[in-house]
């Protein structure tokens, strides 16, 4: 499974994230679903504490499924502070 995310998939699911983006086969090898791609990518849109970050779009993965998940506060914290630097 290729996935955006390096955490487990049951962390994802506690947030109502499919963090999926693809597989890889021996048959078929490397299939990318562009939509999947899409929907990540939309994830950073709808994070305003993250508009103005240059992490961004390198975050894709454990910041949005254990930091900036809907609901979370919008103050940066230290996780935010220790990925900018």
């Amino acid at each position: 499974t290729i996935n955006a995310c390096y955490l487990d998939s049951g962390e994802w699911k506690q947030h109502g994230m499919d963090l999926r983006l693809g597989e890889v086969s021996s048959g078929q090898g490397v299939n990318i679903d562009q939509q999947r791609v899409d929907e990540v990518r939309e994830l950073v849109k709808q994070k305003d504490r993250c508009s103005k970050c240059f992490c961004r779009w390198s975050c894709a993965g454990g910041c949005h499924v254990t930091n900036t998940y809907q609901g979370a506060s919008m103050e940066y914290d230290s996780f935010c502070v220790g990925t900018r630097i």
